[in-house]
C-alpha cells in the first residue's frame, strides 16, 4: 500500500502527481500551536506502506528552509 501526503495547502503537484500513480492523496491533521509549534499526524496508520510526504522547501524571500522544515 502506498500512501502519499500532501504539506502544501495549494496540493496542485502533489495531485496531479497522486492522479498519475492512480493513488489518493491520503489524509493527516496539521496543527499550529499559540507558540510557534506545529504538529502533523497521519489520520491512517502507515505501518507497512510505503509512506511519502510531498512539500517543496522553496519559499518566498522572508522564509527561510528552516520555516519549511
Amino acid at each position: 500500500m502506498m500512501l502519499l501526503y500532501s504539506l502544501d495547502p495549494d496540493a496542485t503537484f502533489a495531485q496531479a502527481l497522486a492522479a498519475s500513480l492512480g493513488e489518493p492523496l491520503a489524509a493527516h491533521e496539521d496543527r499550529s500551536f499559540e507558540d510557534g509549534e506545529h504538529k502533523l499526524r497521519p489520520l491512517l496508520d502507515p505501518r507497512g506502506s510505503d509512506a511519502y510526504v510531498i512539500y517543496s522547501l522553496h519559499g518566498g524571500p522572508n522564509d527561510s528552509p528552516h520555516d519549511k522544515l
